[in-house]
């Protein structure tokens, strides 16, 4: 019997006619990549799609490979959250006719064993991280997996690495211990990334939803929560988190080439700007960026940890846009003098004349915190096309305009957004700081008043710098462009 054929007669038994995967739920089944994340909405099929995972397995295993004696494992924050991927599992293989022995302990570990093999499946608890390092296992889904601890998915990796086995994590976005399983989705959803993340929205689970997308609970859901609550309830998608300090910062919107035909942003004929926030014990941010009207569009980066200014300087003069830049823009301490050296502005001036062979003007004024926070979250919501602003924000249904097309406008070229909305950033994966950066709570968990922590901001501040610059403090367009106040500038030749 092929159960990932058929049709699903609404009504009836999926056992008896087959099982019909659609959608991520086929995909997710199909694809061969070691780590999966399948993120599922309310009755989305996640446990039935992990058991799915473990049945072929299991099948391919035994009967193509001629292996009987593996392990794989469900684990789970308690034993309990394990339970229905050991049922779903039961009915596959009782389906299918394969004599199996299943152990239902009452809070203890569920186990599936074979009169004919030694290959076994077992429910393990996430509360005793330990138990998993007992012996390698071919396959690992962790059920609900949010609610476990990072340190139980690094241990299932490990356990599955003897075999060349596999992890699959499943499950909602609700009550995560720590904001690693969002995160992961996230950086995931990436080319090169070490793993695949895959949604699967409650719609594709058509017992539950027989009308799919279009199901009239589906739609009423649709209506009952604001757009990014309905993503993350039904449509198996990560939300913001609600203490981010930029939370208008959306990949979807903000990064593409300037020119998309070319697959290009630098255009050679125009001036680049650097804004920068130079780090020592945390990461050197550099953003070069060139200007279109009131869109800022950062064209590279370089985003290093543990660096040198003059390492930094060198590899910013490397850049095929080097010779372009017209000007720095820096932050304010820029201008100290340091135990360990010059100022940085010294440093850029004399590094930028050696490797460059030019004269660098640079601007370090001092930009309040907020105020540069506050141009920085207007020039993100302004890039939102005005319809899904109005869908994402505009809650209450009241007649107004959310974004301002005419206002600051901030754009990424792909080759500068990965330090930002997450990737692969000076040789490791790094969630990004549009995803990091947080303002801080009390401890009943209330977010205190723009109050950022200052930890994974160093791009940020760099920009905001930049566009408190270049826009002024009212984000009515930069001196250059609509005349008006000239900011104090310091020029070291």
């Amino acid at each position: 019997m092929d159960l990932l054929s058929g049709e699903v007669i609404i009504g009836e038994k999926l056992w008896e006619h087959g099982i019909r995967l659609q959608g991520n739920q086929k995909a997710c089944i199909e694809d061969p990549t070691k780590f999966i994340q399948a993120a599922g909405g309310w009755r989305g099929g996640k446990s039935f799609v992990g058991a799915v995972r473990i049945y072929i397995d299991f099948c391919w295993r035994v009967g193509e490979r001629g292996v009987t004696n593996d392990l794989w494992g469900v684990l789970a924050d308690s034993y309990s959250m394990a339970q229905e991927e050991m049922r779903h599992l039961d009915r596959l293989l009782s389906e299918a006719d394969i004599p199996h022995d299943f152990k239902t302990p009452e809070n203890a570990a569920w186990k599936i064993t074979f009169p004919a093999w030694t290959a076994e499946i077992v429910t393990l608890t996430a509360s005793d991280v330990s138990k998993i390092a007992s012996r390698p296992y071919r396959g690992v889904v962790m059920a609900e997996a949010a609610q476990t601890v990072y340190t139980s998915f690094e241990n299932a990796m490990g356990r599955v690495g003897e075999t060349r086995g596999w992890v699959l994590l499943e499950g909602t976005f609700e009550n995560t211990k720590g904001p690693w399983y969002a995160q992961m989705a996230d950086a995931w959803s990436k080319p090169g990334a070490l793993g695949k993340f895959y949604s699967l929205p409650s719609w594709e689970n058509l017992v539950v939803y027989p009308g799919g997308r279009d199901d009239p609970e589906i739609l009423a859901a649709e209506k009952r929560f604001s757009p990014s609550v309905f993503l993350e309830k039904y449509g198996g998608q990560p939300t913001k988190r609600s203490d981010l300090v930029m939370p208008y910062a959306d990949e979807r919107f903000h990064v593409a080439h300037r020119y998309p035909n070319l697959g290009m942003s630098y255009e050679p004929e125009r001036p680049v700007y650097l804004f920068s926030d130079p780090g020592t014990t945390h990461a050197y941010s550099v953003v070069p960026c060139q200007m279109w009207e009131n869109v800022v569009w950062a064209i590279d980066i370089v985003y290093r940890w543990g660096r040198t200014a003059d390492q930094i300087i060198a590899e910013c003069a490397a850049k095929a846009w080097a010779p372009n830049v017209q000007m720095a823009v820096m932050d304010f301490a820029a201008r100290q003098h340091r135990a360990e050296g010059p100022p940085i502005i010294e440093q850029w001036a004399a590094g930028w004349r050696k490797h460059v062979g030019q004269t660098l003007e640079i601007v370090a004024n001092p930009v309040p915190l907020h105020a540069g926070y506050d141009i920085h979250r207007r020039a993100l919501l302004n890039s939102w096309p005005e319809d899904e602003a109005q869908r994402t924000f505009n809650h209450d249904k009241k007649l107004r305009q959310v974004t301002d097309p005419d206002g600051p406008r901030l754009m990424f070229s792909p080759d500068a957004s990965q330090p930002l909305f997450g990737g692969h950033v000076d040789d490791q994966d790094y969630a990004g700081e549009y995803n990091l950066h947080r303002n801080k709570r009390n401890r009943e968990g209330t977010i205190t008043a723009e109050d950022p922590i200052p930890v994974d901001d160093d791009a940020i501040k760099a920009i905001s710098y930049g566009l408190v610059w270049w826009f002024n403090h009212s984000g009515q367009g930069h001196k250059r462009q609509y005349g008006g106040f000239i900011p104090w500038e310091i020029s070291v030749a």
